[in-house]
């Protein structure tokens, strides 16, 4: 045999026995774990009558509304926002000192038209803008309400934003006329109305007209009893 010839089958013969001895050593593929998938792809697969997929889909949708249903509710709780309500309007007081006179020797701060019946309507909780009192507008929530046998109402709260509730509010409404008394960080105020219009005084002003500070009280002594 030339040399090439035997150079070959040493070739040949090293490769058929590498292939015999890695053959024996490469494990046989496991099935177990298809077989295992193909029975959970089973358990899924299960068939569903008629009857049962029809209830199965309608609870679904039921299920689907109520969530539907409640998220709105709850956007609807949300979104409720407490309205302010303005029942005082400034009006000219020029034009009202022609046809209504103020309180003698009292200078009013503002003329003031009420609409009429709205503070009979106002309820607990209800938000109210006052007038125009100084540099600040103040708002006041009602925290209680009260009907008086005469047929008038009475309203009280307190400045909204007063921690303390140091600032109160008293409104009352009857038939023709309305008062009403307020306390703020600039002073207290007085609205007094007649067929829903009338005039807002400061009760420092009032005071100052009506009571004379320099006038000494006098002290009554009371007789002994023997």
């Amino acid at each position: 045999m030339t040399k090439k010839v035997i150079i070959t089958l040493v070739i040949i013969l090293t490769l058929a026995i590498g292939i015999k001895v890695f053959l024996p050593s490469s494990k046989p593929i496991d099935n177990s774990n298809t077989e295992e998938i193909k029975d959970v792809d089973a358990f899924f697969a299960l068939p569903m009558d008629e009857e049962n997929l029809s209830e199965f889909l309608t609870l679904n949708s039921v299920d689907e509304e109520n969530t539907s249903t409640k998220k709105i509710l709850t956007k609807v709780k949300e979104v409720k926002v407490q309205v302010e309500q303005n029942i005082y309007h400034e009006i000219d007081k020029e034009e009202l000192l022609k046809t209504m006179p103020h309180k003698k020797m009292v200078q009013s701060v503002l003329a003031i038209e009420v609409t009429q019946n709205s503070i009979a309507q106002l309820s607990v909780g209800d938000i109210i803008k006052l007038p125009a009192l100084g540099q600040v507008e103040y708002e006041a929530k009602i925290t209680k309400k009260i009907s008086h046998k005469n047929g008038s109402t009475s309203v009280t709260g307190n400045l909204v934003g007063d921690q303390n509730e140091k600032h109160s509010v008293i409104l009352t409404e009857g038939k023709s006329t309305s008062y009403a008394s307020i306390s703020t960080p600039e002073g207290a105020f007085e609205i007094q109305t007649i067929n829903g219009v009338g005039y807002v005084y400061s009760v420092k002003d009032i005071e100052n007209q009506y009571v004379d500070p320099d006038k000494k009280d006098i002290l009554h002594p009371t007789e002994d009893k023997h």
